[in-house]
């Protein structure tokens, strides 16, 4: 899942060249100092109470999955909790584009389903295996 905001207004990055804030208001247009952008990601540095918000699930998680561990667990569990967030910021207009394009490039990536195989492993449980008594003799 990947957080977006759809917007009907046009998106532009500055270009390189544009150095001042200057600059930008002696432009007549935006294309003067900016090029078009169809979608662009955005960085946000979660804060307060989304980060509040966040401990206290992962602590639920936490306390209802004690027996789900594996290598690296916590360290996924921190940057849930203290990790980047990047947004998608797309124009309506191109919503269908941004979209094939991120699913491309995600379906393009290298797949390791080890870690898939191993959960399934985990979650399983354990068969309760009834050990036989050794036979008595009559006599």
């Amino acid at each position: 899942m990947i957080p977006t905001i759809v917007t009907t207004a046009k998106l532009f990055t500055l270009r390189p060249a544009v150095q001042t804030l200057e600059s930008i208001r002696e432009a007549k247009a935006p294309h003067e100092v900016a090029d078009e952008l169809s979608w662009t990601w955005c960085y946000y540095a979660a804060h307060g109470t989304l980060l509040e918000h966040n401990n206290t699930e992962i602590e639920f998680w936490k306390k209802h999955n004690k027996d789900l561990r594996w290598q690296g667990l916590e360290d996924q569990l921190a940057y849930l909790w203290s990790g980047l967030h990047w947004v998608l910021v797309v124009n309506i207009h191109n919503l269908g584009n941004a979209v094939r394009s991120l699913h491309h490039t995600f379906l393009a990536l290298p797949k390791d389903f080890s870690r898939t195989r191993q959960l399934s492993a985990i979650r399983k449980p354990k068969a309760k295996t009834r050990q036989k008594l050794p036979k008595q003799r009559t006599q």
